[in-house]
This record gives structure tokens, C-alpha cells and sequence, in this order.
């Protein structure tokens, strides 16, 4: 350590050396404090923006898909105009095809599956005579396709007329008259001319009663000859009939046979697969592979409910043969008796009351013989196959994907097509969700789709999933077809002002000692000068804020000072911002 006096002499000697050097640089330095004091002070700008008076809205910006809504996948509801043939894809709509009411869907070895709207499936084949709400539901689609002048629950005349304008319109042919219906009515018809023709002899052999002519015995042993043939006929006709409806009743027998072992097989195969195994793999299933299993079981199910079906026509159409044919193998008995009758009174003349007997009981043949004929034609004409129309909740519809190619034979689903409404998916976070409520404002904002905006409303708002998020249902009326498939921005308003209000930048804003919030407005007579107007705030949204003035007066296009700048005398003032 130094001594004393010999550290303060070293001080010393520090401050003179120092003095002397700030001598010598005193004539070339100037204090800083000197040289402020030489330059002129900064001159101070405001930066300042517009006061705007607009409505102002707080908005959820988020991103939604748009598409069609709930898709369907399409079966055929039974067989075909033609259920011998193969059911071959002979035509398919591709993928992207806009289906219409009374368009075709597919082709099936040349027949056509037509779509209608209506809410109850086919579930059976409709002909002449049928009635029910199925009846209706089809002249109603009829009635809108402008092929039928008015719906209501009985196939007539006029339903087979419009049922064969809709097929032409698609280009086809209505399934009409099957040969074993024509044999019944030529059947019929012939039963009616006998019928009328041993009328026409009774009255004939009352009126020449009790003088008989050779001829008239010729007449008569004639007339029981052909009455006799007649019998045979209708004999031969009722064993062929009856035959042909049994045999139909056996294909259908072993077509349920067939369908009640397919669910069986379809089931097992699904068991398997449920229990961990792929019957055709050995491998555990993917979701694909077992929802395709699914469908296998629920197409065998709709095949066995046909069967049934099928199995119920073919056993009523054995007794309404069996009826119908008994029914003229008796008249043609009746209408024996009648000429054996006659020719028994021209053999022994006198009593005429066996005469006029045969006369009523041939006028009751008639009757009847005319009765059934109608029944009969009444029943014959254009019908409609369950497998050649597909009823949908709505249309049009688009072709999102096609499961069948044209060459398959089908045994399942073919197509699937998008519902009617075009709806929008967004999707949000849960606590954005939950400002919302269905039937609040949704505004498409995409710019480089759409020439200007396009209000929608939201239909749905389901759970958030487990992350969080929360698939928000929108509906749409219409869109531009390219807009389809989109993935758009969004705008959903939450909170708005009921109309126009003043808005100034939320910078603008400064708070005082008391609490009040105010502003400072530049006076714009003399740029610079600034007075402050005190304000209430209201709703914030886009770094602006609502306000409105109680201490001052405060208009649009007003200057609120939002910042300030300095700059030297050499350099220009900065421009106002807005």
C-alpha cells in the first residue's frame, strides 16, 4: 500500500496533466451540451387516422368444405321386367352424373332402374287393380313428371298409360302383357262368345218349340257336340294352367330355398369375421372387409324378403288359376246341360218348362262369364317390375361413386349417390362453437371463388370430438357448380352493432386518471393543435373500437392522433396515416 502523502501527490499530478490537455483541446472541442444548445429544436408530428362510422361486427374466421349431403347407396328392390335373364350391368351412371327424377341409374340385362321421390321403399311389383299408399306415392312422382293429370291409390287405365310415357322418355319399353295373362283373356273372351251362343239357342229352341224340323234336331245334336268339345277344352286349358302356376310356385320355392341358405352363409361369414377371423383371408378383417361382409348380409336379406314375396304371388296365382279355371270348365258343363237340354225337349216336345230353365241358366252363364272377363282385363295391361324403380327422399342427386362396372352381375349395392342439399362442413373450435346457436349467420368469403359473398345458415352443432373440435353443419340453397368440392373461408358474426357506428383505431384510445377513456383530435385549421373528447367504448373488432363521444364533439372524418414522430429541420414532416 502507498503511503499517504504519496498517493495524494500523484492525484495531483493527474489533475494538472488533465487540465492542461483540456486546454490545449478546448479551442477544438465542443461540449455536447453546447452543441444541443447551438441546434434548433425537433419539430413534433402526429400521426393520425380518420374517425369511420360503419357497422362493426366481431367475426369467427374459420374454413369449411362444401358438398352434398348425406349420401345413399343404391339396391335394386327385386327383380327385373325380365326375371329369367341374368341381372348383368348393361349401363351404369358414371361418377359425377347429376341424376334427376325419372332418370336412369343402371341398366340391368337391358331394363332400366328408374329414380323416383317418395319416402316408402318398393316392396312389391304394381300391375292393374293394385292399391295402396305405394300406388300413391308413384302417380304422385308420375303427376310432377307431367305424365299423369292426378294421384290417388288405384292403378287405372290411366296410371299404365303414364307408367308407358315415362319409359319412353328414357328410351325403353313399359312391361306389358305376359303371354300366360293374353292365353287367360283369349281364355275368357271365348267363354263369354259361348256363353252367349247358348243364350241365343235357348231362346232360339223355346221359340220353335212344338215344331220341330229336321234341321232343328240337327241344330240341337249339334249344339250338344260342340258344348261337349267345349267342356274338354276348358278341361285340357284347367290341367295346363294349374300346371304352369305349380311349377312357378316350385321356381319360387327353391329361389327361398336358395335365399334362406345365402342369409345363412352371409351371417356365418360375418360371424366369423366379428370373431376375428376373415373367412376368405384366415386374416383378422380390415373395417372395409367387414363392412363389406355387412353389406353381403344385408343384400341377402333384402333377396330372401323378394323370395318371400315371390313365393306369396306364385301361391295366390295357383288358387286365382285354379278359381278362374274351375269357374269355366263349370260353365262350359252349364252350357252342356243346355244343349242336352234342348235337344232332349226337340226329341220329346210338349212341357216347355225345361226350355226356359236353360234359357235363364244360360243368360246367368253370361252374366258371369262377362263379370270375369272384365275382372280379367281389368287386371291385364302395362305393370310395373319392384326391381325397375328406386324411390329417394329427394332430388336431384349427384353420382359419387360407382360400385358396379357394366359386365358384373350384380348381387349387391351398385352406386352411390349424394343427398339433394348442398351442405358446407366447418369446423371449429369447441369454444368458438359454443357462441353459436342453429340458425345464426354464416357468410362464404372466398374471393377467388365467388364474386361476392353468399349468406348461408347453420343446421347443425353437434359434440366436439375428443380433440376438441367441433364439425359444424351449414345448408345451402345454391352454389356456383364449381364452388362443389371447395374448401372455402368463412365468416360467422357473433357479436354486431344494430347499425352504422363511429369507430376509431384501438391506438387511439388512452385511459385517464378518473377512468374515463378519451381521444385526442387534431384541429384541422390549424394542423398540429389537438383538443381531447372524451368517449364510451362499445364493441372491438379488427383493431378498431366503437365509440361514442360525451365530453367533446366527435365526427367521421375526424383526425384521432394514434402517434407521434420527431424530426429535424432538415427533414419534411411525415404524412397523416389514413
Amino acid at each position: 500500500m502507498l503511503p499517504r502523502n504519496r498517493t495524494v501527490s500523484s492525484a495531483l499530478g493527474l489533475v494538472v496533466v488533465a487540465g492542461a490537455v483540456g486546454w490545449i483541446a478546448g479551442s477544438q472541442i465542443v461540449s455536447p451540451a453546447e452543441a444541443a444548445s447551438r441546434a434548433d429544436a425537433p419539430k413534433p408530428s402526429l400521426i393520425t387516422v380518420a374517425v369511420e362510422e360503419r357497422v362493426l361486427s366481431a367475426d369467427i374466421i374459420a374454413r369449411g368444405s362444401i358438398g352434398f349431403d348425406d349420401p345413399i347407396t343404391l339396391s335394386l328392390g327385386g327383380s327385373t321386367g325380365d326375371p329369367e335373364a341374368k341381372p348383368i350391368v348393361t349401363f351404369i351412371a358414371p361418377e359425377g352424373t347429376e341424376l334427376k327424377e325419372g332418370s336412369v341409374a343402371v341398366e340391368i340385362a337391358g331394363r332400366p332402374v328408374i329414380l323416383l321421390v317418395g319416402e316408402i321403399d318398393v316392396y312389391r311389383d304394381m300391375r292393374p287393380g293394385s292399391e295402396g299408399l305405394d300406388v300413391e306415392q308413384l302417380e304422385q312422382a308420375l303427376v310432377r313428371l307431367g305424365f299423369l293429370a292426378k294421384a290417388d291409390s288405384t292403378w287405372d287405365n290411366a296410371t299404365g298409360a303414364a307408367i308407358q310415357a315415362m319409359y319412353a322418355a328414357v328410351g325403353y319399353e313399359a312391361n306389358t302383357t305376359t303371354d300366360s295373362e293374353l292365353a287367360s283373356l283369349k281364355a275368357a273372351r271365348e267363354y263369354v262368345r259361348s256363353a252367349s251362343q247358348a243364350l241365343s239357342d235357348a231362346e232360339k229352341a223355346i221359340a220353335a218349340a212344338g215344331d220341330v224340323s229336321a234341321s232343328a234336331l240337327l241344330a240341337a245334336q249339334a249344339a250338344v257336340a260342340g258344348a261337349q268339345d267345349a267342356v274338354a277344352l276348358a278341361q285340357a286349358q284347367r290341367t295346363a294352367a294349374i300346371a304352369a302356376a305349380n311349377g312357378a310356385l316350385d321356381e319360387a320355392n327353391a329361389a327361398l330355398s336358395s335365399a334362406e341358405s345365402a342369409v345363412t352363409l352371409a351371417e356365418s361369414r360375418l360371424a366369423e369375421a366379428e370373431a376375428g377371423i376373415h373367412p376368405d383371408t384366415g386374416l383378422p378383417p380390415t373395417p372395409s372387409e367387414l363392412a363389406q361382409l355387412e353389406s353381403d348380409v344385408a343384400v341377402a336379406e333384402v333377396a330372401l324378403v323378394a323370395a318371400h314375396t315371390q313365393v306369396t304371388i306364385a301361391t295366390n296365382a295357383v288358387t286365382t288359376t285354379t278359381i278362374e279355371h274351375d269357374s269355366y270348365v263349370a260353365s262350359a258343363q252349364r252350357t252342356l246341360g243346355i244343349a242336352q237340354a234342348q235337344l232332349t225337349e226337340l226329341q220329346t216336345p210338349g212341357d216347355l218348362t225345361a226350355l226356359y230353365r236353360a234359357r235363364d241358366a244360360a243368360r246367368r252363364d253370361l252374366q258371369s262369364a262377362n263379370e270375369e272377363l272384365i275382372k280379367i282385363e281389368a287386371r291385364i295391361g302395362t305393370w310395373l317390375p319392384s326391381g325397375e324403380i328406386i324411390f329417394l327422399p329427394s332430388m336431384p342427386v349427384q353420382v359419387v361413386d360407382v360400385i358396379a362396372k357394366r359386365g358384373d352381375i350384380l348381387s349387391g349395392p351398385f352406386i352411390t349417390v349424394s343427398g339433394a342439399d348442398i351442405a358446407m362442413i366447418v369446423s371449429l373450435q369447441e369454444s368458438d362453437a359454443r357462441h353459436l346457436t342453429v340458425g345464426d349467420q354464416v357468410i362464404i368469403d372466398e374471393p377467388e371463388l365467388l364474386a361476392e359473398p353468399v349468406d348461408a345458415r347453420i343446421a347443425e352443432i353437434p359434440e366436439a370430438s375428443p380433440s376438441g373440435r367441433v364439425q359444424m353443419k351449414v345448408e345451402l340453397e345454391t352454389l356456383p357448380p364449381e364452388i362443389i368440392g371447395a374448401n372455402v373461408r368463412v365468416r360467422i358474426p357473433i357479436e354486431s352493432t344494430s347499425g352504422a357506428v363511429l369507430v376509431v383505431p384501438a391506438a387511439a384510445l388512452s385511459a385517464i386518471a378518473n377512468g374515463d377513456t378519451r381521444v385526442e383530435v387534431e384541429d384541422p385549421s390549424h394542423p398540429g393543435d389537438t383538443r381531447f373528447v372524451t368517449v364510451i367504448t362499445g364493441l372491438a373488432a379488427d383493431g378498431v373500437v366503437e365509440v361514442h363521444p360525451v365530453d367533446g364533439s366527435l365526427v367521421q372524418g375526424d383526425r384521432v392522433v394514434v402517434g407521434y414522430a420527431d424530426i429535424g429541420p432538415d427533414v419534411k414532416p411525415s404524412p397523416t396515416v389514413g
